[in-house]
């Protein structure tokens, strides 16, 4: 499971973790994740 249960009393959402490595890459003249997940089409 995701998050890990380790984290549970630390907290996760609101953490930034995504915008930190975003910007981590980006110091490093990389380019940064799009985190949005791909969601597959509805089939009608």
């Amino acid at each position: 499971p995701h998050p890990s249960p380790l984290s549970a009393h630390r907290g996760f959402f609101g953490c930034n973790h995504f915008v930190l490595a975003n910007q981590w890459l980006e110091q490093r003249g990389e380019t940064p994740i799009d985190w949005m997940p791909v969601l597959p089409a509805e089939s009608e």
